[in-house]
């Protein structure tokens, strides 16, 4: 523990030291390069003053320490250090109107539109991934910083001069409600959109889930707020833009349904929506949790209770269930007593019995 303490106490004074040494300069050369209309870019930064970083890039990298014995040795080299360190800055300030550009890393001699060939190509094969679906924590981040997903900079500026879309407050609780009303699902911690959410996103106007509209909400906001605009005219815009919205849709009507496979609950008669859940995807009734009524999910299509094939042996009801192989079935009496251990392969969705 000692020891550790000397390490960040020599930290905080290489850090202190460092502010009274000159700026860090240096040479950025960009080259670009086009090659049959693709463009590759380049970028090589040449040290003209190192500057503070003569102090940083020496003590960056902490080296290890050795036992707790040596802990009074390593306090007694710290005045060596220092002394050694402000000799530096005394031999720096000294040469500093003579100073001369230090050794450059050689930088290509490029004209503006030079030819160039290609001595050699080395071919690699990758293979692209998606990226990972997001979790509770991750979108409320990417909710924050929404000014990432807007290409318009006047309006990604205004986003991230804000907080995005939502507040601290009401981050968790918008995501809550999309749960709520089936938009998204989750599996494990991560968070999937519903066939719902998907159509509902296909069919809207692009006006409407475009987050640059938030950026136009907050700028109109801003505005009020030092008496740039009136509410009375932020008012009317919105009715304005709401009514024009209104007749867009009733010339082109929105067909959610369309795009959403919906089962009518045999038990309450009302939707049953396809969901995701441990062991796959199921159907379960919107009612829940007043209706529980559920099916399995089966090559498109909903199976109830009653139209499960029966077990030969016991005469339950047969379940499809997704094994580490793939699909099978097995005998609902299998949890049951007398237990029923009937399994079987699944074909095309269907039990195979031989």
């Amino acid at each position: 523990m000692f020891v550790d303490t000397i390490c960040i106490i020599k930290f905080d004074n290489w850090y202190y030291i460092a502010q009274f040494f000159p700026n860090y300069d240096y040479d950025k050369t960009s080259i670009e390069i086009n090659a049959s209309g693709a463009l590759f870019t380049s970028s090589i930064n040449v040290d003209v003053n190192l500057g503070w970083k003569v102090v940083i890039n020496v003590q960056a990298v902490p080296k290890q320490t050795k036992p707790r014995q040596t802990a009074l040795k390593q306090v007694a080299l710290e005045q060596t250090e220092l002394d050694q360190l402000e000799a530096k800055q005394t031999a720096l300030k000294q040469t500093e109107p003579q100073q001369t550009k230090p050794k450059q890393s050689p930088v290509p001699n490029l004209a503006l539109g030079q030819a160039l060939s290609v001595d050699s190509i080395d071919i690699q094969t990758k293979q692209t991934k998606p990226p990972p679906r997001y979790t509770e924590g991750t979108l409320i981040a990417a909710m924050e910083k929404a000014h990432l997903f807007v290409t318009n900079p006047n309006l990604k500026k205004v986003l991230k001069g804000n907080e995005g879309i939502g507040t601290e407050a009401t981050r968790a609780n918008i995501i809550d409600l999309l749960k709520k009303r089936h938009f998204l699902t989750t599996h494990k911690k991560q968070l999937i959109s519903s066939a719902t959410g998907r159509a509902l996103i296909a069919a809207l106007p692009n006006a409407v889930k475009d987050p640059g509209m938030t950026a136009i909400m907050e700028s109109s906001l801003s505005k009020i707020a030092t008496g740039d605009l009136s509410l009375d005219a932020f008012m009317d815009w919105q009715v304005n833009w709401l009514n024009q919205l209104i007749e867009s849709i009733k010339s082109h009507p929105i067909n959610i349904g369309a795009r959403v496979k919906i089962v009518a609950c045999p038990d309450c008669g009302k939707d049953m929506f396809l969901r995701k859940g441990k062991q796959g995807q199921f159907w379960g009734c919107s009612g829940y949790p007043q209706c529980k009524t559920t099916a399995q999910h089966n090559k498109g299509k909903a199976l109830f209770e009653i139209d499960l094939p029966d077990c030969p042996k016991c005469k339950k009801k047969l379940r499809r269930v997704k094994g580490k192989h793939g699909f099978f079935w097995s005998c609902q009496g299998y949890f049951e007593t007398p237990k029923c251990a009937f399994m079987t392969q699944d074909k095309a969705g269907k039990p195979v019995f031989k």
